[in-house]
């Protein structure tokens, strides 16, 4: 095994995640904004959805959110995940889940908060918004110009995640919550490449997971 101190040999080639290809993303910055911005529509009584992925980008925005002093919501999904990773040592540094700083959320309770009409910040896992549990949460704030959805990864055509995203959707379906797109960065981002490749040095590069042009 190399020291953290040793140089890393050269490699002939370097394949790599490059899914910001072009972009250069600030986590800090952008998990600020998701934190004003919720700040923002509670303040003024209404509810931030946060459609995620229950494993990955979803345990990172739970335990980030958790910190805030904002009501939060979380799908019991995303808790029970985040215990199976983090009992998985061998290949994850340690963490901690959150204990206190959320209400979580499940097939029990879920119909008398959504009706409750109480502000929060709601993460479900569904990043697509593509399940009954999602249609659940939409139904609960498309009415209320107050509460905002945000899409913080990729959205496929045809979904309804992607959809919320285009105005003239919004209009014609008569939405009224907000919809927006913030990027938390789960990929290499350019720079991240970049830095890489200057510190192993490769003969060749070959980007996947972008789009061609980038």
């Amino acid at each position: 095994l190399l020291l953290e101190a040793d140089p890393l040999p050269q490699a002939d080639i370097l394949i790599i995640d490059s899914a910001y290809a072009g972009k250069q993303i600030s986590q800090e910055e952008q998990y600020n904004r998701l934190v004003e911005t919720a700040r923002q529509v509670t303040e003024a009584g209404g509810r931030l959805l946060l459609p995620v992925p229950a494993n990955g980008r979803g345990l990172d925005m739970f335990i980030w959110l958790s910190r805030s002093d904002l009501p939060l919501y979380t799908e019991s999904s995303i808790v029970k995940n985040g215990e199976k990773l983090s009992r998985q040592t061998a290949w994850i540094k340690p963490f901690n889940l959150p204990q206190e700083g959320y209400t979580a959320v499940n097939n029990e309770n879920r119909d008398a908060i959504l009706n409750s009409g109480e502000p929060g910040i709601f993460l479900f896992g569904d990043g697509m918004m593509t399940s009954p549990v999602s249609s659940m949460y939409f139904d609960a704030v498309r009415n209320d110009s107050r509460s905002r959805i945000i899409i913080s990864g990729h959205s496929a055509k045809g979904t309804l995640a992607n959809d919320l995203l285009q105005e003239d959707w919004r209009i014609r379906n008569d939405v009224k919550a907000a919809a927006e797109r913030l990027t938390i960065k789960v990929h290499n981002d350019e720079q991240d490449v970049l830095d890489l490749v200057e510190k192993v040095q490769p003969k060749s590069v070959m980007l996947f997971h972008s789009d061609r042009s980038n």
